[in-house]
């Protein structure tokens, strides 16, 4: 599969001050603190396919979302009046490249601007334009963010719908009766590894009963359950069963968007379900692109490190930076020799051993210029936590300035395995023994994901 976005830049959207040239794969699974920017990053897509139709297809529909939103100012990173404009940078399957952006209004509209095609690109005229809409056409019309989260009594799924309305699955699965109709007809296999995917989810559920009257366009999701011919209505569905069989039908859809993105799909869903949803985002991301945001540590665990991205929060000891930092047994507080760096790592130690968590503390020296620097901030830290704070502070070590590091960025490897023989890698080598070490020298109660899961509820 060819990933439809390469590289993506947004800066000064809501939460996200800068993410420059950032990769993405074919499975991205977000994880982070409530206000890290996981929801804000899978909305930016959102907005964006909003502004795209308004700009093709000339259709007021941009401001009509911005307020229903809240505003045009909630966009901007800490208000219009700190962040001037949002700049948006796509590289598409290392072809296309789109550049918007986004400035305020008086009014509080939202205005936006496309760089000409012909600066990125080097077309003109006619070029122009078709490059533009085989662009939105191939790539950026292709998306969809999943949301199931409205399962109440009149939610669009529970609905009756149209029949004709099944192209293809809406964001909120409105039409999910009409498009399994569709897919019954089109793709028998898939409609059967629905189903049955569904099954082992729900054990009592059978299939579903779509009828197809030729007096009514109407079509109602109707179902039954194993051992009876008794239609059941969509009202007699619990909520997680329910999210389930539309997530199911999304991920397991015959001839899939390009980009698939879903806003924390665990809500509802029992711990096998659970199971059942990471094998299918796993199956889904070898045809398409998976972008997933959840805050569910048993989701998690059914994943490789490479596909879970941490979502940072800013530097500072903001909340939820003491929350992640107090979930964890070992907290290791990492400094540089910028007398601001060792100032906030003070703040850090000082507020961690004050919370009475239990947490060791650790120190690690990043970009060090020799051994003997790295020794002199240590114990400089250290003298002043045990006079001051009467805690211990544990030396994790130090990590050596460089260049190999960088190049090691660049090529998006680990640089132990880019540059095993490296002075940056045989410090991470010894920083990693030192974790292991302490790991296997008392027993965690409680896994770090779960203790920040457990934070959120």
């Amino acid at each position: 599969m060819g990933k439809p976005i390469d590289k993506l830049t947004i800066k000064g959207f809501k939460s996200i001050r800068c993410l420059e040239d950032f990769r993405l794969g074919n499975l991205n699974i977000l994880i982070g603190a409530n206000g890290a920017g996981k929801s804000n990053f899978v909305s930016f897509f959102e907005l964006f396919r909003v502004v795209l139709e308004e700009e093709k297809c000339k259709r007021k529909v941009l401001q009509s979302y911005v307020n229903k939103q809240g505003g045009g100012d909630q966009y901007f990173y800490l208000g219009p009046k700190f962040t001037r404009s949002i700049d948006v940078q796509i590289d598409c399957a290392e072809m296309y490249q789109f550049k918007m952006s986004l400035s305020p209004g008086a009014g509080g509209e939202l205005l936006y601007e496309f760089q000409t095609v012909a600066e990125t690109t080097g077309r003109h005229g006619d070029e122009v334009w078709f490059y533009l809409d085989e662009l939105e056409g191939g790539v950026i019309r292709d998306w969809i963010v999943y949301h199931f989260h409205d399962t109440t009594l009149l939610a669009e799924v529970r609905r009756v719908r149209s029949k004709r309305d099944n192209e293809y699955l809406r964001a909120d699965a409105g039409n999910l009766a009409a498009f399994l109709l569709r897919v019954r007809k089109k793709s028998p296999e898939s409609y059967n590894k629905i189903r049955e995917v569904v099954q082992l989810a729900a054990p009592f559920f059978d299939d579903f009963l779509l009828k197809e009257e030729e007096d009514s366009n109407d079509i109602f999701l109707e179902w039954r359950q194993k051992h009876t011919d008794y239609p059941f209505q969509p009202n007699q569905l619990s909520d997680g069963t329910l999210r389930f069989i539309c997530l199911a039908t999304a991920l397991l859809q015959p001839d899939a968007p390009k980009i698939m993105l879903f806003d924390e799909p665990e809500l509802g869903l029992h711990p096998y379900a659970l199971t059942l949803l990471a094998e299918m985002f796993k199956k889904a991301s070898l045809q398409t692109q998976v972008i997933v945001s959840t805050q569910s540590a048993t989701l998690i665990d059914h994943f490789e490190p490479a596909d879970i991205i941490v979502v940072d929060t800013a530097a500072g000891i903001s909340r939820d930076v003491l929350a992640f930092a107090e979930a964890a047994h070992h907290s290791v507080v990492v400094t540089t020799g910028e007398p601001t760096s060792i100032t906030d790592a003070y703040a850090m130690i000082k507020r961690l051993t004050q919370a009475h968590t239990g947490v060791r503390v650790s120190l690690l020296v990043n970009m060090a210029e020799s051994r003997n620097q790295a020794k002199s901030i240590f114990e400089r830290l250290a003298q002043a936590s045990q006079k001051f704070l009467a805690a211990p502070l544990y030396n994790a070590g130090y990590v050596l300035w460089d260049e190999h590091l960088r190049q090691a960025v660049q090529q998006r490897r680990p640089v132990v395995l880019a540059y095993p023989r490296c002075q940056a890698a045989y410090c991470l080598l010894g920083l990693a023994g030192k974790l292991t070490r302490v790991a296997e020298a008392g027993a965690v109660e409680q896994g770090f994901f779960r203790k920040v899961v457990n934070w959120f509820f």
